[in-house]
C-alpha cells in the first residue's frame, strides 16, 4: 500500500531538513514525497536537492500561488492509495505511517485515520500533547462547533478523494483544512487512533498566523458555499466592510443574525433593534471597552486578556456577553492575532450551531474601563518616554504596535522618522 506525502513549501529552509528527516525515518518504505516547491528563493531548493531520489521528487511553480492551489497542484502528482500532508515546519513520528497503514489493512471501510500529536510552542519554547477523543455519532457537527484534527496527523484514502471529486478550494490561504474536514465528514468513515504521531509546530511565519479579518472574509465565502444549505437551519451574514454593508439590504436579507467582524463604524439603531447582532472584541469586557483594546491592554502591561462575542447594544461595547474565552497576551503581535483568530473561529461556529440555545451574561458596568483609538502619532517614542519609562514598557510599546499597525519610531535631529520592528528584555 503505497502512501504518498505532500510537502508543500515556500521559503522553508529554518526547518526543512528536519521535516525531511522525520520522512527518511519512517519504519514504513513504500512512500513518495511530491515536494511542492511554492517559489522559494531561499535555500529549500538546495537543501532538497540533498534527498532528492526516486522516492524524493521535486516540483516547483515560477509564481507564487496560494497553499491550497500549491496543495492541488501536489495531489495531481499523486499516484499513492493514500494521501499524507506535511508541511515544511512540522516532523512525524517514526511509526507514523507503518501504524496507520496496519488499520487501514485491518478495517477496509475507514477512509481517514487521524491521531494525537504535540504542539510545540517556539514562542515559549514549549510541548503541549493534543489528545483527541473518538467522535462517535455526528460527526459533522461535531467538527464544526469544535475541531483539533490537525492535518499532518491525517491519512486519507485517494479513492475517498476521488469519490467526492475533492480538490482544495483555491480562494483560502487559511481554512482549507477546515474545509477538507467537512466536506469528508459527509460520507467518509472517520478513524481515531490513539497514537501521538507527528509535532505541529506553532511560531510567527506559519501560514495560519494571518489576521483576523482575513480568516472572517474566508469563514463568510465558506458559508456562502456550504452553510446556508447545507449545514444551518439559520440564515447569517457576516459584515466586515463599509463596501460590502452598502452592498446588501438587510431589511430584504432578514437574518437572523448578523455578525459584523472587524468593524468600527456606528451601527444603525433600526438594524440594532431588529435583528440580533454580534461583535467580537478581543479583551476581557467590560474592561477595555473602546478602541484599539489590543495596544491598549499590552501598554498598560496586561498579559492576561479574553476574546468576547457579544450581542450589540446602542451603547459602545456594553451589550450582553454570549462568550468570552482566556487570551495571552505575551510574545509578539502576530502570534496574538493568530490565537485571535483560532478563539474566534471557534467561538463563532458554536454560536451559528447553538443559535437557539445561546445564554447570554450582562456585563458589569461598575468594572468598566474605557479607552480610545490610538493614533499614529502616538506611536513615537520620545525623550520623555526613554527617561520615564522601564525596559518592560518601552518593550511593551514597541511590541504593540508591530505590523498592520504604524510601527513605534524615534525621530532623529532633522526630525526624520527611524521605525522599531523588535526589541528584547534581557
Amino acid at each position: 500500500m503505497k502512501v504518498s506525502i505532500i510537502v508543500n513549501c515556500h521559503n522553508g529552509e529554518k526547518y526543512l531538513e528536519e521535516c525531511l528527516e522525520s520522512i527518511k525515518k519512517q519504519t514504513y518504505k513504500n512512500y513518495e514525497v511530491i515536494f511542492f516547491d511554492n517559489n522559494s528563493y531561499d535555500k529549500s531548493k538546495i537543501i532538497f536537492k540533498g534527498y532528492e531520489n526516486e522516492k524524493f521528487k521535486y516540483f516547483r511553480c515560477d509564481k507564487k500561488k496560494n497553499l491550497y492551489d500549491a496543495r492541488n497542484e501536489a495531489l495531481i502528482e499523486c499516484s499513492g492509495e493514500i494521501i499524507t500532508f506535511l508541511d515544511v515546519d512540522d516532523t512525524w513520528h517514526e511509526d507514523k505511517l507503518s501504524e496507520q497503514i496496519k488499520i487501514f489493512k485491518s478495517h477496509i471501510d475507514v477512509d481517514l485515520i487521524y491521531t494525537d500529536y504535540i504542539l510545540r510552542d517556539e514562542y515559549k519554547k514549549k510541548n503541549k500533547k493534543i489528545l483527541l477523543k473518538k467522535i462517535n455519532k455526528d460527526l459533522t457537527n461535531n467538527l464544526l462547533k469544535n475541531t483539533k484534527i490537525a492535518l499532518l496527523t491525517v491519512a486519507v484514502r485517494k479513492k475517498t478523494l476521488e469519490k467526492i471529486n475533492f480538490r482544495f478550494d483555491p480562494d483560502y490561504n487559511i481554512i482549507g483544512d477546515f474545509d477538507l474536514l467537512i466536506k469528508l465528514s459527509f460520507n467518509a468513515k472517520f478513524y481515531h487512533q490513539k497514537l501521538i504521531s507527528a509535532t505541529y509546530r506553532y511560531h510567527s511565519s506559519s501560514e495560519t498566523n494571518k489576521n483576523f479579518i482575513k480568516l472572517i472574509e474566508e469563514l463568510k465565502n465558506w458559508k456562502n458555499k456550504n452553510l446556508e444549505n447545507k449545514l444551518s437551519e439559520h440564515k447569517f451574514i457576516i459584515i466586515d466592510s463599509v463596501s460590502f454593508y452598502k452592498e446588501i439590504n438587510v431589511f430584504k436579507i432578514k437574518p437572523d443574525l448578523i455578525l459584523w467582524y472587524g468593524w468600527s463604524e456606528l451601527i444603525n439603531t433600526e438594524i440594532i433593534d431588529n435583528f440580533f447582532s454580534v461583535m467580537l472584541h478581543p479583551s476581557p469586557l467590560p474592561k477595555f471597552r473602546g478602541g484599539s483594546p489590543i495596544q491598549n491592554q499590552i501598554i498598560n502591561g496586561k498579559l492576561d486578556s479574553a476574546v468576547s462575542i457579544f450581542k450589540i447594544s446602542e451603547k459602545l461595547d456594553e451589550g450582553d456577553i454570549i462568550y468570552q474565552k482566556y487570551l495571552s497576551l505575551e510574545g509578539e503581535l502576530s502570534k496574538i492575532f493568530s490565537e485571535i483568530t483560532k478563539i474566534g473561529t471557534k467561538l463563532s461556529i458554536k454560536m451559528i450551531n447553538n443559535f437557539k440555545n445561546l445564554k447570554l451574561k450582562k456585563q458589569d458596568n461598575s468594572v468598566a474601563t474605557y479607552y480610545s483609538r490610538r493614533k499614529p502619532s502616538q506611536s513615537e517614542i520620545t525623550i520623555e518616554d526613554l527617561k520615564s519609562l522601564s525596559s518592560l514598557e518601552l518593550h511593551n510599546k514597541i511590541r504593540c504596535l508591530q505590523d498592520p499597525y504604524p510601527n513605534a519610531f524615534i525621530r532623529d535631529k532633522d526630525g526624520n522618522k527611524l521605525f522599531i520592528i523588535k526589541s528584547k528584555v534581557n
